[in-house]
């Protein structure tokens, strides 16, 4: 929209600061994930949570992180949600042009996990196709 500043746009479509932002607020964030009652995934891309962080950077973050996509967001510890942020934020940072060769997850179905040699799995997630590892990954 130009000519609109951020504190002209509804609520509805307000984007949250990104993890770069001088005043992002990690803890504050982690709380607000912690009391979601959604899969980590969802909250990932909710970018009214956090900005910037897309389908490919959320793979590749909860693969990072060791942790599976479909976990409930509630259920996770704090200390697990701040390291699914700083993974994504690492993710974000390294991925100014992914190629298959940097992807360690995404777009890899059947392909060996990079840690445990299990081949990857895609499911379909959101109109969109999530990929994990199912070893590294646990369903819990």
């Amino acid at each position: 929209m130009p000519g609109t500043s951020k504190a002209d746009l509804p609520d509805s479509v307000r984007l949250a600061r990104d993890p770069f932002d001088p005043q992002f607020d990690r803890a504050a964030i982690v709380a607000r994930i912690k009391t979601r009652r959604t899969a980590i995934k969802r909250a990932l891309l909710d970018q009214t949570l956090i900005s910037g962080i897309g389908n490919i950077y959320a793979d590749e973050a909860l693969w990072a992180a060791k942790v599976h996509g479909d976990a409930a967001a509630s259920s996770l510890t704090q200390p697990r949600i701040s390291a699914v942020i700083h993974a994504a934020r690492e993710v974000v940072a390294g991925g100014g042009g992914y190629s298959s060769r940097s992807l360690n997850v995404y777009g890899l179905a059947g392909h060996p996990c990079g840690r445990c040699g299990t081949p990857i799995v895609r499911e379909q997630f959101m109109n969109r196709s999530s990929h994990f590892c199912p070893v590294c990954q646990r369903k819990r």
